[in-house]
């Protein structure tokens, strides 16, 4: 107890001298907080007889009765303010002599405040984003007795996380074309884990997980995507590019397709598409032309030639398609098919007739699968007497008259010339009698 009472009176004495004069082992603050404001100093002449305070026994945490304390509500800019440690249990002479030495901390290192920042106040800035802030208060008497102590520490929110940034946008190279490798890129932010997958009409395709990726028959005219992920914790940024393959180039024919049968009116033509170039399936498909028309309905490997055909050049256009690639086409050489082989039949109505008058001969054209048409002459005794057309629209069947003929029996036959589809034809005599008059 008399200890403690010659520190008071020590103390007591020195309350006359000002902090800033104590020398020994102060602690240099790293900012000093403002001490309560101490008596007027003695005269200079006096100072020199002062002796230095001795507190020998004085125990400051014994006397501590709030701890510092940090009060607000922690956020990026939001002030926190810092309660100075209360020593209600020390003399109030002793507690005029107190100086607090004020440093914060972001996770347990320094944070340097600015020049002339009030040091019981401060306010995080995002520098401190995520830290744990508090502040060590170091409390001295006269600069002696240091009394080291840390607030409870106050968490901060850390920043929101935000997804993976892009740098590249996602892009293809290469030719979009089946058969050809395209190459897609794209680069996201550092620290970000990228996977890729190419997609055909929007659903993945298998095993496409790469940059480079070969197109496929499927995919042509397809919409083609490139799709870049990238991931950083559970949050995730996509990077898409898309082409439209064309398609591949079309095979080609290296032994060309083949014709074989007989090109005759009421026969079978078939042909053969020969080999192609290129690999995979090739499916044919048939067009059988007759001259420079295509024959409708006629495309299959075969076809029966019919009348129209006949004295015509027929052939075949062979296309060949292969999924993803433009069809080829080949053609057979063409044949001519036979003209048809023709009839010509002639009938009299009346098979005698009076002398002057003229006789009705009916004249009938014949031939399969065809109306013919053409110039038919009416011959007598081997020489022409009249010559006559049997027209189209006559549908192969014409009724003439003759000139007069002289009284007598004649023995007519018809000659057909043929067309450029029926052949040429004889009639069988027919005989008509001229009367004479009586």
């Amino acid at each position: 107890m008399q200890s403690y009472k010659r520190a008071l009176g020590a103390v007591a004495t020195a309350s006359l001298i000002s902090t800033g004069l104590v020398a020994g082992s102060a602690v240099t603050p790293a900012h000093a907080a403002p001490a309560a404001p101490a008596a007027a100093p003695a005269p200079a002449s006096v100072l020199p007889d002062l002796p230095l305070p001795d507190l020998p026994g004085l125990d400051l945490l014994s006397m501590l009765t709030n701890p510092p304390k940090l009060e607000g509500i922690p956020g990026i800019g939001s002030p926190l303010t810092l309660l100075a440690p209360v020593f209600d249990l020390l003399p109030i002479d002793l507690q005029k002599l107190l100086s607090f030495d004020v440093s914060w901390l972001c996770d347990g290192s320094l944070i340097t405040l600015p020049a002339g920042a009030d040091p019981w106040q401060f306010m995080p800035t995002q520098a401190q984003e995520g830290c744990q802030i508090a502040a060590k208060v170091t409390t001295t008497v006269l600069g002696f007795l240091p009394l080291e102590m840390i607030t409870t520490a106050l968490q901060l929110p850390g920043a929101e996380p935000t997804a993976p940034k892009v740098v590249t946008a996602a892009t293809v190279t290469g030719t979009a074309k089946v058969g050809e490798v395209l190459t897609g890129a794209a680069t996201f932010e550092d620290g970000v884990s990228t996977t890729y997958q190419w997609l055909r009409s929007g659903v993945a395709i298998p095993g496409a997980t790469s940059t480079s990726y070969t197109v496929a028959p499927e995919d042509g005219l397809k919409a083609l995507t490139f799709k870049a992920t990238g991931t950083k914790g559970d949050l995730t940024t996509v990077s898409t590019a898309e082409v439209t393959p064309a398609l591949g180039a079309a095979p080609t024919s290296i032994s060309g397709p083949v014709l074989s049968g007989n090109p005759v009116i009421g026969r079978t033509l078939s042909v053969t598409p020969g080999t192609w170039s290129g690999t995979g399936p090739t499916q044919f498909t048939y067009q059988w032309m007759r001259g420079r028309e295509a024959i409708f309905g006629a495309t299959e490997s075969s076809y029966l030639l019919k009348g129209a055909d006949a004295g015509q050049e027929v052939w075949a256009v062979v296309a060949g398609t292969r999924t993803g690639y433009e069809p080829g086409r080949a053609s057979t050489d063409a044949v001519r098919v036979a003209k048809a082989a023709s009839t010509v039949k002639l009938a009299l109505p009346k098979k005698k007739i009076k002398k002057g008058a003229k006789a009705a001969l009916k004249i009938r054209l014949g031939a399969e699968g065809l109306k013919p048409a053409g110039q038919v002459k009416i011959l007598r005794a081997g020489k022409t007497i009249k010559k006559y057309v049997v027209r189209p629209s006559d549908n192969g069947v014409r009724t003439v008259m003759l000139p007069k003929l002289k009284p007598g029996k004649h023995k007519l036959r018809a000659v057909y010339a043929g067309s450029a589809t029926a052949g040429k034809s004889r009639s069988a005599q027919v005989v008509l009698t001229v009367l004479r008059r009586k």
